[in-house]
């Protein structure tokens, strides 16, 4: 029996049809379109890819037809270590051995590799989300400078700030929130100049929330950090521009990036910095 509301030690079956009966059964594969299972062979051996359509690049088509060629002598051996060192060596894999945790990798968009007779699955980084092109923010535009913005996802928009601090200081922490969204939210900062005690606080807050999901994503992070106080001035600043992320925090701020959302928050937001610009 599966329970949603408890952390369960579901381990990977060495049966393959045992496995993929489990999580069509939780992930709704029949009643949810876009939950795919498709089953191949591996040198002689039933091999099974659960993932969600839509989230998996096309180029990972060309490894996977790869690994259907697999001569039965290759894989008689440590299979599981074989596939990651010799058939998948450009994508970013990990091993899993629980169905739950098997269960909010592919939920989060990566591919389930399962083979029959293996008490382990291969979880690979093949993701690809749907974007739009980086726009200059319509309400924060400059004169002079880069002319990029945030899109509405959260992993391109901690690149854009990275690539603008190449620091060995630059972390960015991800936290998710909700118990059914599981929404990821990134804490961006430089670890040497942030206020510790700010880092903590709102870590604290974020981490404690009890709450299904962020329907308004940033706008509910906000409500969550604020604790929705009236306040006539704003408690945080908005941007949607990487610029200004990064000036930011390189003054020892807090960004908060939340996935699904084309804004940042910028924390402690004094009130010289809601009449500041980049060009001033």
């Amino acid at each position: 029996m599966w329970n949603r509301g408890k952390e369960l030690n579901n381990p990977v079956r060495k049966k393959l049809d045992d496995n993929l009966e489990i999580l069509k059964e939780v992930l709704g594969a029949g009643e949810s379109f876009d939950i795919l299972v498709r089953t191949f062979e591996i040198g002689e051996k039933r091999a099974g890819l659960v993932f969600i359509d839509g989230f998996i690049k096309d180029d990972l088509i060309i490894p996977i037809l790869r690994l259907m060629e697999t001569e039965r002598e290759e894989i008689a051996v440590d299979v599981i270590k074989k596939i990651i060192n010799k058939r998948l060596p450009y994508y970013e894999l990990s091993t899993v051995k629980d169905l739950d945790k098997a269960v909010q990798e592919i939920l989060a968009g990566t591919q389930l590799l399962l083979i029959d007779g293996v008490d382990e699955g291969i979880i690979i980084d093949g993701r690809t989300w749907p974007s739009r092109s980086p726009e200059e923010p319509e309400l924060e535009q400059a004169t002079r400078g880069p002319a990029d913005g945030f899109v509405e996802t959260m992993l391109f928009n901690v690149n854009a700030v990275r690539r603008r601090i190449r620091d060995v200081n630059f972390r960015a922490e991800v936290i998710q929130i909700g118990k059914r969204s599981k929404n990821d939210v990134a804490l961006v900062y430089i670890k040497d100049i942030i206020n510790p005690d700010l880092l903590q606080d709102v870590k604290s807050k974020l981490e404690s929330v009890d709450i299904d999901g962020l329907p308004l994503a940033d706008k509910s992070v906000e409500d969550i950090l604020t604790g929705g106080t009236l306040n006539p001035l704003p408690l945080v600043r908005y941007t949607e521009r990487p610029d200004n992320v990064a000036a930011h925090i390189l003054e020892g701020n807090l960004a908060v990036i939340v996935d699904n959302s084309p804004t940042a928050l910028i924390l402690p937001a004094p009130f010289i910095s809601h009449i500041q610009t980049l060009e001033i």
